[in-house]
């Protein structure tokens, strides 16, 4: 895929007065508004093919890393000057009876997974508890495994 300058048709001038230009009425500003709104869909229409191969190579790289039965993470990928890139197991919830599943975790020393935070530790020690049989299967819950690629720009 070849990389190729973006063109707009929005006429320049009128793009540069929308942008510096300090409106000094309602009609004038609607108008620059319009301007904006065109040359951002045009530039976004004009990057659906380049966001569609990088999806694309998302999925390659995430397919080609395997997170071990017994692990919570793959390997970990580095690439100097590029990106580092690993796979986790992680755990989420389905809850059928809020209630219940509060009183749950609140009976068995779990409060911390009912925060809503990108921290899920709690929760994947409570599911590894109730897998291992230390634990009773919660009534009101089906919990749910996914792997999820981490992609980070060195």
């Amino acid at each position: 895929m070849p990389v190729r300058e973006i063109k707009s048709t929005i006429d320049e001038t009128k793009l540069a007065d929308a942008i510096a230009v300090d409106p000094e009425d309602i009609k004038i500003a609607l108008g620059q508004w319009r301007t904006l709104k065109d040359y951002i869909a045009e530039v976004e229409g004009s990057l659906s093919e380049v966001k569609e191969k990088l999806k694309y190579l998302e999925h390659k790289i995430s397919s080609q890393l395997t997170v071990p039965d017994d692990g919570t993470k793959s390997e970990t990928i580095s690439v100097p000057g590029a990106g580092t890139v690993w796979k986790e197991r992680k755990v989420g919830v389905r809850v059928d009876d809020w209630e219940a599943w509060r009183k749950y975790c609140v009976r068995h020393g779990y409060g911390a997974a009912l925060r809503q935070q990108t921290n899920i530790a709690p929760l994947q020690d409570l599911y590894d508890q109730v897998m291992n049989g230390e634990l009773p299967m919660p009534r009101s819950v089906e919990f749910t495994t996914y792997e999820k690629p981490s992609f980070r720009r060195n």
